[in-house]
């Protein structure tokens, strides 16, 4: 049972420690006053009804 669970924590371990190494900090920079624009686009599909609208 004990070596079950040191095959299981381990890549565990290993997976949450690479992950939070990984993330990038997003913060917007702007003084009082500033005006700026954010473009994005998203890709999702649509459904209505349980039928499939658009993508």
């Amino acid at each position: 049972m004990n070596t079950i669970m040191r095959y299981i924590a381990g890549p565990v371990l290993l997976l949450l420690l690479t992950a939070t190494a990984a993330a990038d900090e997003f913060a917007y920079k702007h003084a009082a006053g500033d005006k700026y624009r954010i473009l994005s686009s998203v890709q999702e599909d649509v459904y209505l009804n349980r039928v499939f609208s658009h993508r």
